[in-house]
């Protein structure tokens, strides 16, 4: 029935911002009643009609989520605010305090990853900022990725260039950070050409490109040798397949001694 008369009452309102105060207050009031499903649907209901997008309404859907234990429901609705440039604001903030205790350190987290700041629009209020410095445990959430505080940023030590291997060490121009050591992924055979990518036994990493010398034409013998316009690499040398005795057609077919190759073939004499 409650549903029934909030319908009725929002499509007799014609102002937007009077109907978007209809929706915050049923949200809120759907919120304290553990009724989150409900809430969403108010919220779709708003968001279709178009007048749903405001500061007010996404965060009461916030605070419905969080006084019913949902967090990580309520993280998605914060950072679809993002999406929608909407500047979280003082209201925001008192919704995100609902969060239960024991996950509110992931909602300030979430802010911080943002690269928000709490900017109430109201005068007089200060401005509300989080920093890892204070708050460490805000660079570890559950199931993310650990990360280290370094110069009030949380960052990935083990991939950031500025930070690689411990906060303040920056790889080098044209060095990459992998699992905490500056690579070139130009010749880093553990490494080549991105993070993790692992030349074989035999391989040499040329140009980020795994190669054999011994038989690339592109990087015969070194990296960045190359074959002549109808040469092959054979044994890490360059080679004329259709001349060469000890590689007459193709690399390793050796000629006898009194033979010789031509064209790609042995011949000996009659």
């Amino acid at each position: 029935m409650a549903m029934k008369c909030f319908k009725f009452e929002i499509r007799h309102q014609r102002w937007h911002n009077v109907q978007g105060k209809l929706v915050t207050a049923m949200i809120s009031a759907l919120g304290r009643l553990g009724k989150v499903d409900l809430a969403r649907y108010v919220f779709d209901f708003a968001i279709k009609d178009r007048y749903g997008n405001t500061i007010y309404i996404y965060s009461a859907l916030i605070s419905a989520y969080a006084k019913s234990g949902c967090c990580d429901e309520a993280i998605k609705v914060f950072d679809t605010m993002k999406a929608f440039v909407l500047n979280p604001n003082l209201v925001t903030y008192n919704a995100l305090i609902d969060v239960d205790r024991g996950h509110r350190d992931a909602m300030v987290a979430v802010n911080l990853k943002s690269s928000l700041w709490w900017s109430p629009t109201e005068p007089g209020i200060p401005l509300i900022t989080y920093t890892c410095n204070n708050y460490p445990e805000i660079c570890t959430l559950k199931g993310g990725v650990e990360q280290h505080c370094c110069n009030e940023a949380c960052v990935d030590v083990k991939t950031d260039r500025l930070n690689c291997g411990e906060c303040g060490h920056k790889c080098k121009p044209g060095v990459h950070c992998c699992q905490g050591d500056c690579v070139s992924l130009m010749k880093n055979r553990h490494n080549c050409g991105k993070c993790g990518n692992k030349c074989g036994d035999k391989e040499k990493c040329c140009y980020g490109k795994c190669v054999h010398e011994s038989r690339d034409p592109m990087n015969c013998g070194k990296c960045g040798h190359k074959c002549a316009f109808g040469e092959s690499c054979c044994k890490r040398k360059c080679v004329n397949l259709q001349t060469d005795k000890k590689h007459c057609g193709k690399c390793h077919k050796k000629c006898h001694e009194d033979g010789k190759c031509e064209t790609g073939m042995c011949s000996y004499a009659s």
